[in-house]
């Protein structure tokens, strides 16, 4: 399997813009951690945004995590750089968040990242927790959802070989006080039989991880995504299930509360 994925890439990328839904429901086993180094932010701001955080021990059960990392270390150990090989038509599939707020490793945050555990299968999770200067205004979320809007119904193409179908759909965001925000839910879906070339190469990328076969011989995934912000905190979060993107998502939203005033 191609190492520079849920570790080096494709998952935690959805979160920062540079790899979209079809990179995110990919999965293998995350890189280690880099060393703690301090980044360039109070004290105060860095414990606020890592407070928001959910931690793993109280969440459903992961097969394999990383974080919490700053968003520079996470940049600086290549966990957010495109995978060779993945074309995505038109780019803003790819890169929609980077688009509207530029390089996430510039900017001071805390991300976790892995794969839930299952029986039969791989649900990749991405909680982030972002200072945007300036705060998080109707018009930034408006910024995402227009850079996003080209990519109602796209493409992604493995190793020049293989083309999938990419779509997102918005959906109602968690009710919070206070908060602005944009959910989607994104959706891959390989036409490929099993046992031909162009499946072994669908499973190299892991897209989708663990996907059933369906009736029509396609694989397929979903990815549910929530980017929230409240005062000068993006929240992102993306799940396979809405149900516990939504959780995941009011509960880092109270996490903050509870250290940080939220106006």
């Amino acid at each position: 399997m191609r190492s520079n994925l849920i570790g080096r890439g494709a998952a935690l990328a959805l979160a920062v813009g540079l790899i979209a839904t079809a990179a995110a429901c990919s999965s293998s086993q995350p890189a280690a951690s880099p060393k703690q180094d301090v980044q360039a932010v109070t004290v105060a701001q860095s414990v606020d945004l890592r407070s928001a955080l959910v931690p793993l021990s109280a969440q459903p059960d992961t097969r394999s995590s990383a974080g919490p990392l700053t968003l520079k270390q996470a940049a600086e150990s290549g966990a957010m750089t495109s995978p060779k090989g993945v074309v995505f038509t038109p780019a803003n599939c790819g890169d929609y968040l980077a688009r509207a707020l530029g390089n996430m490793g510039d900017l001071n945050g805390y991300i976790q990242y892995g794969s839930r555990d299952h029986d039969t299968h791989k649900d990749n999770f991405i909680q982030a927790a972002v200072e945007i200067p300036g705060g998080v205004t109707q018009a930034v979320i408006d910024k995402v959802r227009e850079a996003l809007k080209p990519c109602a119904t796209g493409t992604v193409t493995l190793d020049g070989k293989v083309t999938g179908q990419v779509s997102y759909v918005e959906r109602p965001t968690p009710a919070l006080a206070g908060t602005v925000g944009y959910s989607i839910t994104g959706m891959t879906r390989f036409a490929v039989k099993p046992g031909t070339p162009e499946a072994k190469i669908v499973e190299n990328y892991e897209l989708p991880p663990g996907a059933q076969l369906n009736v029509d011989s396609s694989e397929a995934c979903v990815e549910q995504v929530n980017i929230t912000g409240t005062g000068t905190t993006l929240f992102v979060v993306q799940e396979s299930d809405v149900a516990l993107a939504n959780s995941i998502t009011t509960q880092m939203y109270n996490n903050l509360k509870g250290v940080k005033t939220i106006n």
